[in-house]
């Protein structure tokens, strides 16, 4: 299955089981088909959950100014938010999302906590 594919068949299942996230999925640009090519379907969808979910949260505009001093670890904390996010969510998700095994992830340090919380806490 090439990586298109996956990304088509991951967009079903979103669309099928998390049908909160489709107006922000009928959005998303397709940039991410290198990486999806290391990732199994479940990944893909954990992947393309996790992207779809910056620009709900209003990460573009909320960290904008964290991500022009320090796109990398502001990025970071975004991605935290993100993960513990849909790791909580799965406590109730009837299919629940597989993130990538690189995915930042941390609910006992973070928990709920925001995306500007959390990379003040990585400074520290």
């Amino acid at each position: 299955m090439t990586a298109k594919d996956k990304i088509a068949k991951a967009k079903n299942v979103i669309a099928n089981h998390h049908d909160i996230l489709m107006p922000a999925l009928a959005a998303i640009e397709e940039i991410i088909v290198e990486y999806v090519d290391t990732l199994n379907i479940q990944q893909t969808v954990g992947l393309i959950v996790h992207e779809v979910l910056h620009p709900l949260l209003g990460h573009l505009t909320r960290l904008a100014n964290q991500f022009a001093t320090d796109p990398h670890l502001t990025n970071i904390g975004a991605d935290y938010e993100i993960n513990n996010f849909a790791t909580i969510y799965n406590e109730d998700a009837a299919f629940p999302i597989v993130l990538p095994p690189d995915a930042y992830v941390d609910v006992e340090k973070y928990g709920t906590l925001a995306a500007e919380v959390i990379i003040r806490k990585l400074y520290e």
